[in-house]
């Protein structure tokens, strides 16, 4: 479906579970919705955003929108690890950090 010139979006923030910096808000419509959000826990979060579009007063129906956040990864270090950078930035020893992460 092509975009309508003057088109805008608005987004209602209607359930946050574990999760800062959600906001509701508005824009045009090719622009994206860009916010930070943090989980503030150890398992999944969500928000739930309503994004309904609006032209010239005249609004469209709503659709429900859920983002799931995941925790930040806890990164374990071994037990005693140094890395030694050198003056022009390059690394005598190294240490390999698992998050978990897939990708």
């Amino acid at each position: 479906m092509p975009l309508v010139a003057g088109t805008n979006i608005e987004w209602e923030v209607v359930d946050v579970s574990n999760v800062i910096g959600a906001t509701s808000g508005s824009g045009p419509i090719a622009d994206p919705i860009v916010q930070q959000l943090t989980n503030t826990s150890t398992v999944i979060g969500t928000v739930t955003y309503r994004v309904k579009t609006e032209l010239n007063g005249c609004y469209g129906g709503s659709t429900d929108y859920i983002v799931e956040v995941h925790p930040l990864p806890k990164v374990n270090l071994p037990e005693r690890s140094v890395i030694c950078i050198g003056e022009n930035g390059e690394a005598f020893t190294s240490v390999l950090l698992d998050t978990g992460l897939s990708e």
